[in-house]
């Protein structure tokens, strides 16, 4: 059965939007938002591993890369929370577009920490994972705006 956004409650809901459905219970949904954010710090270590251990990238191709994967996984986090990509609007946009800018300069950052040998492969991995970890704040800020 397929899931819809309803705009009234700004729940999911499981069946058709005429019928008697089951709601996601919000639980439900931040298990989802953690099981996805678990799948992208694994591409944030395999990215890593790339540039650190077998080195098949290098640092310009692994900073735009982290950017992707923290653009995609911010994006999904917040379009998760307010029912989907349709009902984004031009504030949503704004609000998701500064928290990457702001994520973006901390990775250049890191980049150049990655470039100077400053960092053991642990201790980038944990940093690169904070980076992903850091987009349940998008969920967490389009509730917020969700709800007012």
């Amino acid at each position: 059965m397929d899931w819809f956004w309803d705009d009234n409650s700004n729940t999911y809901h499981q069946g058709v939007a005429s019928a008697i459905t089951k709601v996601l219970e919000f639980n439900n949904l931040v298990v989802l938002r953690d099981t996805f954010t678990d799948r992208a710090m694994l591409q944030s270590d395999r990215l890593i591993t790339s540039l650190m251990v077998n080195g098949d990238i290098k640092i310009q191709q692994w900073e735009r890369e982290m950017r992707d994967l923290i653009r995609q996984t911010y994006r999904a986090m917040y379009e998760l929370a307010v029912g989907g990509r349709e009902n984004m609007t031009q504030a949503d946009y704004g609000r998701l577009g500064g928290m990457l800018q702001e994520q973006y300069r901390y990775l250049h950052n890191f980049a150049a920490d990655l470039a100077d040998g400053k960092l053991t492969l642990a201790q980038a991995q944990n940093r690169a994972r904070m980076y992903i970890e850091s987009s349940t704040q998008a969920f967490e800020r389009a509730q917020a705006a969700n709800y007012g």
